[in-house]
């Protein structure tokens, strides 16, 4: 291409992170800088993405300052920018800097409340979570699905399953929002957690979506700190089924050898992380930039 501008340049960037190809959009980021092209507010968005999940936490705080310094117009812009800002900052676990930007944000929409309360719920800060799920609600704001999975993962790692129940109900009742299948996956791992295994296997089976190898591995490391045996080894068959590269079920399943405590500690460790995981990929979504932006984490409300 004889005459790149920000807008050619921002159409690779995000088609290599949404392949989930960050190192490569990363160095695009690099590449354009150099040749002088000004980044924008959806650059911002597709490279913080790209440090949160690259774990370039470095470039994630030059870009940072770089907000604050750059003299972009329009507080909305730099709103938006600050929000992913927010999700970066939760995905490493700097709570402290997500709540910092968090509270420096003069225009807070349903993404930025979203950011920082997925930021406390990825990071086991429950409590925190349900605060700013609270907050956000006598502001004025709608909660939406994303904002959902987060509410009923911090109150299922509170052991809050009565909250799970009247959250996941009021999903439809009350806002009008479809279930989805990651919706199903925190009452799933609720109910795990909650050692009521057979309750959230029945839910697996009769749930309106193909269960996943990450579900069966929340019912796989339940079953595992109980001491059942026989339930871990037929969740682990069908992770084998799913996911043949998926390393947990071997370790959860050898831990069934190595007593309570380590069963306890080893499931507890796997199922916070898968459900992490899933959260994470989704929690950051916007609408604004559906049109040009469209990766892993993006612009898919």
């Amino acid at each position: 291409m004889p005459e790149r501008n920000t807008v050619s340049w921002n159409a690779m960037i995000c088609a290599f992170a949404r392949e989930g190809d960050f190192a490569r959009a990363l160095g695009l980021f690099r590449a354009m800088d150099l040749e002088g092209a000004r980044p924008d507010r959806v650059t911002f968005v597709a490279i913080l993405d790209a440090c949160g999940q690259s774990l370039a936490m470095g470039l994630g705080m030059w870009i940072h300052a770089e907000l604050l310094t750059a003299g972009f117009q329009g507080e909305i812009t730099i709103s938006t920018a600050l929000t992913a800002l927010v999700a970066m900052y939760g995905n490493f676990g700097h709570l402290r800097e997500a709540k910092l930007v968090f509270d420096d944000l003069k225009h807070r929409d349903v993404k930025a409340w979203s950011s920082m309360l997925a930021a406390f719920a990825l990071n086991g800060h429950s409590h925190e979570a349900l605060e700013i799920f609270h907050a956000m609600q006598l502001h004025g704001f709608t909660p939406n699905s994303v904002t959902f999975v987060s509410v009923l993962l911090a109150c299922a790692h509170a052991g809050l399953l009565s909250d799970v129940y009247s959250h996941f109900a009021s999903l439809s009742a009350d806002y009008a929002i479809a279930a989805s299948l990651d919706h199903y996956m925190c009452v799933v791992d609720a109910l795990a957690r909650s050692g009521r295994l057979r309750e959230a296997e029945d839910l697996i089976a009769t749930m309106p979506f193909e269960p996943d190898a990450v579900a069966w591995t929340s019912l796989l490391s339940a079953s595992t700190a109980a001491g059942d045996s026989h339930r871990a080894r037929k969740a682990a068959e069908y992770v084998y089924e799913l996911d043949p590269t998926n390393a947990a079920p071997y370790t959860l399943l050898s831990g069934l050898h190595l007593g309570p405590a380590r069963n306890a500690a080893s499931s507890s460790s796997s199922s916070s992380s898968y459900s992490s995981s899933r959260l994470s990929d989704h929690v950051t979504k916007t609408e604004d930039d559906s049109s040009c932006l469209s990766t892993l984490n993006f612009c898919q409300i």
